[in-house]
């Protein structure tokens, strides 16, 4: 049996992840706690803090990708960039970046989000396969876009490679990985200072299917 993979050169606090975010590549089943409101299923991408289970979203009956902490006890840093990486990928509402759905903290009190689940294959692996080049230009312009949106917002990715660009299966183009963004003048003093516990605590409860 396989498990997911850990990968030693990703950053232990930020860049947690070395799969695409939402990527329906079987992997090993790996027990997990439940989830008010989730059906939980396998791992699908695990990193040194966080990792990222399919999931279905029981209110709606929607597949999503929720990447929750590792760790049942973990830092008030980690958990304040864990929550900040949620931000700012639900702070750029563009069509070639992964929406957030939900931001919340489970029965241990430690964060969780959830976003689109994504199929297709990564830029790189486009490229290794020599796909044909026209489609790859056109998505390539799709990044351009994302990446301008989020320096006109004062973010940064700072992680902008082929294996961070997802081709969907319909013509439709993510740039993922934003867990070393980096937010960049008044948008690193406001928006993404206030605390974590006041951040969750004022989320509106749930609703149950």
């Amino acid at each position: 049996m396989t498990k997911p993979r850990d990968d030693s050169t990703i950053t232990p606090v930020l860049h947690d992840d070395d799969t695409n975010p939402a990527s329906v590549n079987r992997r090993a089943a790996t027990p997990v706690p439940e989830l008010l409101g989730y059906q939980l299923g396998e791992v699908i991408g695990r990193g040194g803090m966080g990792e990222v289970i399919a999931a279905v979203d029981q209110s709606l009956g929607r597949e999503v990708a929720l990447k929750r902490m590792r760790h049942s006890d973990p830092t008030g840093d980690a958990v304040s960039r864990f929550v900040r990486e949620a931000k700012v990928q639900a702070l750029l509402d563009h069509p070639a970046i992964v929406p957030v759905h939900e931001l919340g903290e489970d029965s241990d009190g430690n964060p969780y989000f959830t976003m689109k689940r994504l199929t297709g294959t990564t830029l790189q692996e486009a490229l290794e396969a020599n796909k044909p080049t026209q489609p790859l230009l056109r998505a390539l312009v799709d990044v351009c876009f994302a990446i301008q949106l989020a320096h006109e917002r004062d973010i940064v990715h700072r992680d902008l490679k082929p294996t961070n660009v997802m081709l969907g299966n319909y013509g439709d183009v993510y740039v993922i990985d934003w867990g070393v963004a980096r937010m960049l003048g008044s948008r690193r003093t406001s928006q993404f200072s206030i605390p974590v516990s006041r951040c969750l605590q004022t989320r509106a409860p749930r609703p149950l299917a």
